[in-house]
Parts: structure tokens; sequence; C-alpha cells
């Protein structure tokens, strides 16, 4: 204690626990701690300890020196399932780094999830609530909205194992959580399909049929596969199809598919194994190339999709869209008027009527349903009467259904 100038034990501590690392005054702490005869920490006593030396409590937690902490919310239920969903499919843990008093950073708890639906930021705030959580009403953002959740969601799941990156998807073992009962699995699917996903109809060039496409996509980074000069002189935020990379090239990513995806693949088969045959199961397919904007990063798209006729019926009638949402909308009138016109080579009607249809229902959600959903369930969000924050959200928008 002479040598550190300290004149008590307390101030010894206090001496070391400002210069050494997080782990150094944790070890003091632990060392204290058993020097009292105890085999666990009270709460209240942690607290006190972490006020007296100046330790945010974000710290201890994101240093991961909890071992088995015990939660309020228990992790392997329903509604945990669908938050998580959620957060795989849109969310992410932002890396932003906040600084205490004394100078020192810790993360950010919050769940971030984006999508310019008002009903999906709807599904959200339920899906947190569930779990006995808050949620904000959406924001504007760049071609879209965010909304965030309270901190204690947000640790419940990093707890659960999810990480602060947006790929959640690859640092997770999800099948257990979301494809081991059939309801999860059911609201796994149909809100994938929702967020990730999409339906498109349209009529062949030579024969004139009718083909309903559904499908969703997920990302895989294939960095490490492609060579250092094609990434160079691979522009931006644009993508390649897998016809236009190299025969080598293709053959490493498709020999590297998103996990995620495998697993969500290999659950639809299972669950109906009895009703599909091999052929009529959806297909694993990379389909676009993209370098990210801001990162040298590259990532393949791949998607699971389906055009035969009896596996779109069976995803429409056992699964669908979430309820209310634009996609579901579209989806209904396309799956109906599908109905109508199949069966043979399509005449002058048939194909006009389906061009009506796209042109009601386009890809693109038109302003006048974003308004209408957002005053019914997010009335105090007062920013869509800014027409510079809906500029934001609709950038050179055209709304086609008035």
């Amino acid at each position: 204690m002479r040598r550190l100038e300290a004149n008590s034990e307390l101030e010894l501590m206090r001496k070391k626990l400002r210069s050494g690392t997080l782990l150094d005054r944790i070890r003091v702490y632990n060392w204290a701690h058993q020097f009292s005869g105890r085999n666990h920490a009270e709460t209240s006593t942690l607290k006190r300890f972490c006020h007296v030396f100046g330790i945010c409590y974000q710290e201890i937690e994101t240093a991961g020196l909890f071992e088995r902490p015990r939660w309020p919310i228990p992790l392997l239920r329903s509604k945990v399932a669908r938050l998580v969903t959620h957060v795989v499919n849109e969310g992410y843990f932002p890396d932003i780094r906040r600084s205490t008093r004394n100078g020192r950073a810790y993360h950010e708890n919050r769940i971030i999830y984006t999508n310019i639906d008002p009903i999906l930021h709807k599904y959200f705030r339920v899906a947190v609530e569930g779990v006995g959580g808050t949620a904000s009403f959406p924001r504007p953002t760049h071609r879209g909205m965010y909304s965030y959740s309270d901190p204690t969601s947000a640790r419940a799941l990093r707890a659960r194992g999810l990480k602060f990156s947006p790929a959640l998807s690859e640092k997770l073992e999800l099948r257990n959580l979301l494809f081991r009962e059939k309801t999860s699995w059911i609201y796994h699917f149909r809100a994938t399909l929702t967020e990730e996903g999409t339906t498109q109809l349209y009529i062949s060039r030579l024969k004139r049929l009718p083909h309903l496409l559904v499908y969703f996509s997920r990302a895989a980074d294939v960095t490490h596969l492609i060579p250092c000069e094609l990434r160079k002189n691979f522009e931006r935020g644009v993508g390649l199809t897998m016809g236009q990379i190299e025969p080598r090239i293709r053959l490493r990513i498709e020999r590297a598919p998103p996990r995620l995806l495998v697993e969500e693949a290999k659950a639809f088969a299972e669950f109906h194994r009895n009703k599909l045959t091999t052929e009529e199961l959806p297909h694993l397919l990379p389909r676009v190339l993209r370098r990210h904007l801001g990162r040298d990063r590259v990532s393949a798209v791949w998607s699971f999709s389906t055009t035969r006729r009896k596996t779109v019926e069976l995803i429409f009638r056992e699964y669908g869209m979430l309820a209310d949402s634009y996609k579901n909308e579209r989806f209904l009138a396309q799956f109906e008027t599908f109905q109508d016109v199949a069966g043979g080579k399509l005449t002058k009607q048939e194909q006009a009527l389906i061009c009506r249809v796209n042109f009601l229902y386009p890809a693109l959600m038109p302003r006048s349903f974003f308004l209408r959903r957002m005053k019914e369930h997010f009335p105090e969000a007062d920013w869509i009467k800014e027409r510079r924050k809906m500029a934001l959200v609709f950038p050179n928008s055209v709304d086609q259904r008035g």
C-alpha cells in the first residue's frame, strides 16, 4: 500500500480498478467477494461495487462475465421465437458505443427493426410486447422506416445468442428455437415470406401460360470466395447475375449457401414430406452477387422459390403472409386471379386481367396504403405530415392507386 500511496484497502482497490482493464477490475472484485466467504453475488452488492469504483453496468454484461444469467423472460417460449424471427429477418443490434462519466465506452442495448410497411412494424411491436418489452413508433429513414425496442428485450436476446451484427442468421443455430414446434415454424415461414420475400404473377413469353412465382431470399457472405481482382472491378451497389460470373467462381458460390436458408428448406421438406414430392419442393438457387455500399464485402443472394401450382397452393393455404400487410393484399389478389385464369393458354381478356392486377398491386408499396396504415396504427407519428420526411421514405414516388 505504501508503494501505491494508499492509506487503506478501499483506496488500494480504487487505484487498481482505475488503472486496470475491465477483466483486471473484475478479478479484484472476485478476490474481494471470495474473501467475504460467499459463493454468489447479490445484485445490490454488485451495483454498489460498480457505483463505488466507476464501472458501467453494461461493461460487465458486454464482456460476457455473467456465466449463467437468469432473465425474467423464458427464452424458449413461442413468443420469444416470434421476436427472434423478426430480428433475424429485418432487425439488427447497432454497434453504437456510448460513454460513461469516467470515459469508458459500452454498447447500447436495443433492437433496430427496419421496414417500409407500417403493419410489419406493428407485428414487431407486438412481438416485443409479447416478451414483456416495449417498442417505439416507426421513424423515417432512406426508403423505409425504423423502430427500436427497449434495452431489456435486446439484452435478453443477446443472452440467447444474438450478436451485434446484421448477419444474425449466419451466427445462430435457430433450428431448435424456430423449427421445433409447428406453430413456431408456421409463424416463422409466414413472417419470412412477408419480410424477405415477394410474389410475382407473370405470363410466359412462348406458351402464353400464367405463372405465380413465390419466393424469399437470404444472403451469404462470399467475400473469401471472390478473387481480389474481381472485387476491385466490382462496382458497389450493383449486382451481377450468376451468368455473368466465371464458372469456377460460380461453383464455389453454389457450394456455400446461407446456413439458415438450408435449415429452412429442410424444415419445409420435413413438414410436407407426405404432401409434396422431391420435385415439387421449392428450389434453392443463387441469384445475384452484390458488393456492399461502404464496405469491401461481397454477398451472394440466394432464393427459396417455386412456381409449381401445387406448391404455391400449399403455401397460400397453410402459410400465406402476415395479415393486413401490403404484400399479403398483393398475394391474395394475385392468387385469386391466377386461380381464375390457370388451366391453359391465356385469352386476350385473361392477359388484360393479369396486367390490371399487376398495375393495381405494384411491387413497391403505394403511398396511399402507407399513409392509411400509419394513421390507423401509429397516430403518434406526426412526421408523416412533413413533406421532407415523407420524401425520405418515398423518393420520387408515383401512387398508381391514387
